[in-house]
């Protein structure tokens, strides 16, 4: 420990140039003790959440008057809440905002009047193409709702975390503890987390659920059957609550599971007997499809304030032409191909000679640490992050650091004598899902903008899929410091996995270690068992499951951290980025032979 502190306490090149590590911090291994220890900032969150809360405006003491929501609403729009670029008023926003206004006035209405029974309940939908503004909306409306009801009236939740943090929530399974298989007879009832979750949805009247279309109807019919549970009202519909949901069905439907917007009807020619048998086996979507028809008001934002010029006709014609794309538009398409430009004095799509490089990604919008790079495969993500890595490392002035994972055969294939290849092999496995998103090779350098793959506090966002920078790095205590620092020098690998990492949650306001400041944690290295199921060439030790299937369980020590700037199509899903390049792989034989360019036996877009 003495040691780690010291070789902490002395890596000056490590540090952010406007911040070091304070020298009375510790050493690592108290910061280490202390990682998953995130009451105290919890609770100071929560005191001062308190306090601005009770500072909030509240119209409640007003003058019990029954247009008095719909006059605040008004003054919101006069304000400019719901305005197009143009500075005229969008009437799709405006009107989403005025049905959750009509649903606080009854509210309050019958709350005034003194009326008993169940308060009205408002199921509304809002849909759009990108950029239309529905995460905008669903927040406005969420402060609108509190504004009245109380802060704590409200609660926010997604399917990824990603989007989870963009409403300020969390992701559905976990607030309210729904399993992500069906039910059993062991995870039907709330189980240990029963007064935690009864105690946390007490107050709450309106669920606000975004990027719906990745929810699958399963999901969907086992969170309302939860909902029911934590609100102790069985025979409601979600409990009782409202429910606001958003997304673009257009976008990424639902991984290996059924959409809500499917219909799901039986085909007309089963029998009696074979109709059962289909429902039986749907049963779990077929109740998730009824929860979804319930929804009785929706808007569909149809202005987007993001995509202008030709890509709001590219839009345009996507939406409106089921994906049909007019010669026009594919010419404007194939003219932001990478390698390719329009030019203007021939008027067509002309390739660029493959030894002059494309001058449009020297652009800021596209040279920036702020713009994303998407891709469809993990392999492809892997090499697409060495690629942006060198750059970003390059912009912020650091030498490029590599971090190999530490594998060994562990667990069940313990005693297993592998040769050198397979630990080679392991190393190249880039499925994030495979690996538990614990990365083969890291590269890492100090102001990195990363995304955690561990979930340490979810009352504070600090879950998978939160961005964070990284401030400082623990090393090893045997790890050599001797390398230059020199952002023109060849990428330096490190020998052993560092101890951590300090990360700091950018504009986060608690505090969880005083030394460190706001919104900067410690994120220890990790260990996680992983399968590596072994091909028919690969004739190595091995050990067989329950089917007989012949596989190697990794145990793998590196942090768990993922880059940011290169995410595959889900990891991109709701995210609003200033600029991005799309690496679209696919095999020859699934390629438009117009729009993609032979590459190795490959095409890509």
């Amino acid at each position: 420990s003495s040691a780690a502190s010291d070789v902490y306490k002395r890596q000056e090149n490590a540090c952010a140039a406007d911040w070091e590590p304070p020298v009375d911090m510790g050493d690592a291994s108290a910061l280490h003790e202390r990682e998953r220890d995130w009451d105290t900032a919890v609770a100071r969150h929560r005191r001062a959440g308190h306090a601005v809360r009770s500072a909030a405006p509240s119209l409640l003491p007003s003058p019990r008057e029954p247009d008095l929501v719909f006059r605040r609403a008004a003054e919101w729009l006069a304000e400019g809440k719901c305005l197009t670029s143009e500075g005229t008023l969008n009437l799709k926003q405006a009107a989403s905002l005025l049905v959750a206004a009509a649903w606080v006035q009854e509210v309050l209405n019958q709350k005034w009047l003194g009326i008993r029974g169940q308060p009205p309940q408002l199921l509304f939908t809002i849909i759009g193409g990108p950029g239309t503004g529905k995460t905008a909306m669903s927040n406005m409306i969420k402060d609108f709702v509190r504004l009245f009801l109380g802060a704590d009236c409200t609660r926010q939740g997604a399917f990824m975390h990603s989007a989870a943090r963009l409403v300020d929530g969390e992701t559905l399974n976990s607030m309210l503890s729904v399993p992500i298989v069906p039910f059993t007879n062991k995870t039907k009832t709330l189980g240990d987390r029963k007064e935690e979750l009864l105690y946390a949805w007490a107050p709450t009247a309106a669920l606000f659920v975004d990027e719906i279309s990745m929810i699958s109807a399963e999901l969907l019919g086992r969170s309302e059957q939860r909902a029911r549970q934590v609100k102790k009202k069985e025979s409601d519909l979600w409990g009782g609550m409202s429910v606001v949901a958003s997304g673009d069905f257009g976008q990424l439907p639902p991984v290996n599971s059924t959409s809500v917007a499917d219909p799901l009807e039986p085909p007309a020619s089963l029998d009696p007997e074979a109709r059962r048998s289909w429902e039986l086996d749907r049963a779990e979507a077929l109740r998730g499809r009824q929860v979804w028809k319930s929804f009785e008001s929706c808007v569909m934002l149809d202005y987007s304030r993001r995509c202008k010029g030709d890509l709001r006709v590219l839009l345009e014609e996507m939406l409106v032409e089921g994906g049909r794309l007019s010669d026009r538009t594919w010419t404007v398409l194939q003219g932001r191909t990478v390698g390719f430009k329009f030019d203007k004095s021939r008027k067509r799509v002309i390739p660029i000679a493959p030894h002059l490089p494309d001058e449009r990604l020297a652009r800021e919008t596209f040279s920036s640490d702020s713009c994303r790079v998407g891709v469809l495969r993990h392999s492809v993500r892997v090499l697409q992050v060495l690629d942006r890595a060198r750059h970003c490392a390059r912009l912020a002035g650091r030498r490029l650091l590599m971090v190999p994972a530490a594998d060994r055969a562990g667990s069940a294939a313990s005693g297993l004598a592998l040769p050198t290849y397979m630990y080679w092999k392991f190393a190249a496995d880039a499925t994030a899902t495979r690996t538990k998103y614990l990365a083969g090779v890291l590269p890492l350098f100090v102001s990195l903008e990363v995304v955690l793959e561990e979930k340490l506090c979810p009352e504070l966002g600090i879950v998978r899929g939160c961005r964070c920078i990284v401030d400082s790095i623990v090393y090893d205590p045997e790890e050599r410091l001797d390398f230059e620092d020199d952002p023109k020098l060849e990428p330096y690998v490190l020998q052993r996995v560092p101890l951590g990492l300090i990360l700091r949650v950018p504009d986060a306001t608690w505090i969880k270690e005083p030394a460190l400041g706001p919104g900067r944690f410690f994120l220890s290295r990790v260990r996680r068992t992983w399968r590596y199921d072994l091909k028919e060439n690969e004739t190595v030790q091995h050990v067989l499951d329950d089917r007989g299937r012949r596989y190697i369980a990794v145990e793998r020590l590196q942090l768990p951290i993922s880059n940011a700037q290169v995410l595959t199509d889900y990891g991109l899903q709701g995210q609003t980025v200033p600029g991005i390049i799309l690496c679209l792989l696919y095999t020859s034989d699934a390629a438009d032979e117009r729009s993609s360019v032979d590459l190795g036996g490959r095409r890509i877009i």
